[in-house]
């Protein structure tokens, strides 16, 4: 199935709905998701002859953006067909377009600022009205470039000396009743040992 969620929906639900047609009772063993961000239920396990159910899955959005592939794989005990594999396909719609998502620096790198580009991938004005840091070691800066339309995110650290890894949280206006945050990220890494080769 194809589901299409506006950027105000927190979850997608899907009702995928059967019936058996056999002559004999169905029993389903178990329904089981492809991750933690999708559920499942039943109101219950057996089906008599010409019986229909309801599976209802739900798909928790969360901070996941763009196309999302989920299975969710149907037990039971019709020895015709085992195995059922039902599929979700979300297309969620990207509000901010990171580029990067993540800026990172080596260690022992310059300490140099880096920049994360965003622009807004719907029709509507999108105004990023504040970047925090869950780490002051990684400081970021926001630049508006086209209002509503375009931003920069300047980095900073405060060195380079030490691995540090940082969220940085992006608030915005949208939509309004309930604004939405999105997540970038930026990290010093740890040195890279190079082996030794051998004489």
């Amino acid at each position: 199935m194809e589901f299409h969620p506006t950027v105000a929906d927190t979850n997608v639900v899907g009702r995928y709905v059967f019936r058996n047609m056999g002559d004999y009772p169905v029993q389903i063993d178990s329904v089981r998701t492809s991750c933690g961000c999708t559920t499942a239920s039943l109101p219950k396990k057996l089906y008599a002859p010409a019986e229909s159910g309801e599976i209802t899955v739900t798909f928790d959005i969360g901070q996941r953006l763009g196309d999302q592939h989920k299975e969710i794989m149907v037990m039971t005990n019709d020895p015709r067909e085992s195995m059922v594999l039902l599929k979700m396909n979300i297309h969620i719609p990207e509000v901010l377009l990171f580029n990067p998502a993540f800026v990172f620096w080596n260690q022992d790198e310059a300490a140099e600022s880096k920049m994360i580009n965003i622009q807004i991938g719907i029709a509507t004005n999108v105004h990023v009205i504040a970047v925090e840091s869950n780490n002051e070691k990684l400081k970021p800066e926001l630049m508006e470039v086209v209002p509503g339309r375009e931003y920069q995110i300047r980095v900073k650290p405060e060195n380079t000396s030490e691995p540090v890894m940082a969220t940085l949280v992006l608030r915005t206006d949208f939509p309004s009743e309930k604004p939405r945050s999105y997540n970038a990220f930026a990290a010093v890494r740890g040195a890279t040992i190079q082996p030794t080769p051998s004489r």
